[in-house]
This record gives C-alpha cells, structure tokens and sequence, in this order.
C-alpha cells in the first residue's frame, strides 16, 4: 500500500533549486512516519513468543538494510527488508517466515477473515482445513496512520523552506 503526495517532485525540484536539501527533509519525514507506522504495527500484533513483534522494522527506500532482533526469550535472529522500496520511500515490515500467515490467516477461516485485503500466501485459503483467522497487524497499522504520513512529511519539507526564508 502506498501513500501519495501529489505535487511531491515539482515541490523538491523548487527547495533544492533555492538551495535547500529536500531530499533530506523529506528522508527524515518518511523515517519518522515510519518509526510511527512500526511502533503502531508492534502495538497491534499478536505475541506468542515476541519474536514477530520484535522483527517488525523500518527501512529507508535505496538504504542498505540488515538488523538484529531479540524474542521475549532472549534468541537473537537477523533481519532484512533488502530490495524493497526506492527513493522517497520507507518500508515497514517483517522478515519472519510465517507473518504472512498471521497477517492474512490460513484457511477456511483465513478466507473468511474480513480485513486486510488478501494477499496469495502460500497455496491459498485451503479449503480441506479450518486454518486461523487472520490478525492483521501491518495495513492496519498503516490504514490508521495514512494521514499522519502526509503531515510529517510535509511538515519537514517545511520546516526546509522556513530555513530558506519562507514561512
């Protein structure tokens, strides 16, 4: 799921061509929308033995990424969300083999489940089991904090142009 700013280039086209650095600006409103989105989606998500919560991390379009995480049991696991995004953009997930599972639910109760929108997992909602419900935990994270993307982000390209001048 994407959120869009409409006029976002012409916007970082005019900062930088006054001098300013939008492309910063516009870096540390994504990473703090983010971190916002992250805290939100741990909030949310179901915990058996923490090590899903605890994966669940932030990413920088076009950042290298690599990073170490703890379950409530103290086992140490590495993480990644390598290869996803671009520039101008954050990514907010998991590496964990079975999220998928707990975001979307499996089987015939997966299918079922109303919320998120399904995504293929696996073989599909099987119909031979029962299976889970889902327990979405990332797109509601993101669904609630839509908005407050746009604001943080436009806020610090902002607080960029107050530094050139402008009000």
């Amino acid at each position: 799921m994407k959120v869009k700013l409409q006029g976002l280039d012409s916007l970082i086209k005019k900062i930088n061509t006054l001098g300013g650095d939008a492309g910063k600006a516009l870096e540390k409103g994504l990473m703090k929308a983010g971190k916002l989105i992250e805290g939100d989606a741990k909030d949310l998500c179901p915990v058996d033995n923490g090590r899903l919560r605890n994966s669940i991390h932030t990413k920088l379009g076009g950042a290298k990424d690599s990073y170490t995480y703890k379950d409530d049991k103290g086992n140490e696991y590495d993480g990644s969300l390598s290869g996803v995004g671009e520039k101008y953009t954050v990514s907010v997930g998991t590496n964990v083999e079975y999220a998928p599972y707990v975001e979307y639910g499996t089987g015939q109760r997966g299918a079922a489940s109303p919320s998120p929108p399904k995504a293929p997992i696996g073989n599909g909602y099987r119909e031979d089991w029962s299976g889970m419900s889902a327990q979405p935990f990332l797109y509601p994270a993101l669904m609630q904090n839509k908005e407050n993307v746009k604001e943080i982000c436009i806020g610090e390209l902002n607080k960029e142009i107050r530094k050139l001048g402008g009000r």
